[in-house]
């Protein structure tokens, strides 16, 4: 199984994949910092009386932008893989031995 020669478009799709990949981890990493933060440290500091009670207005807030994210993180992983799948296709055209 030689792979064929790689054209430039497949390093194009390699790229896409990999910025695909990044934005995924970024995204996750944002998501569960937003859904950490209004789930655990807003309530805790609400609860010692750091921040005012009306700290929880915020919180639904931040539960939509930590579900956002986690959306936006399954649809970039998805990309990935879906370009990662196609140019892995051009390279080695067939599957198994």
């Amino acid at each position: 199984m030689d792979p064929l020669h790689i054209t430039t478009s497949d390093w194009y799709a390699i790229g896409a994949a990999t910025t695909s990949l990044a934005r995924f981890a970024g995204l996750v990493i944002a998501g569960a910092l937003t859904f950490l933060i209004s789930h655990a440290l807003l309530p805790s500091l609400v609860y010692t009386h750091h921040l005012s009670p009306r700290a929880h207005s915020v919180r639904p807030v931040l539960y939509v932008v930590a579900v956002a994210a986690f959306a936006l993180a399954v649809l970039s992983f998805v990309e990935a893989l879906s370009n990662a799948i196609a140019v892995i296709s051009r390279i080695y055209p067939r599957w198994f031995i």
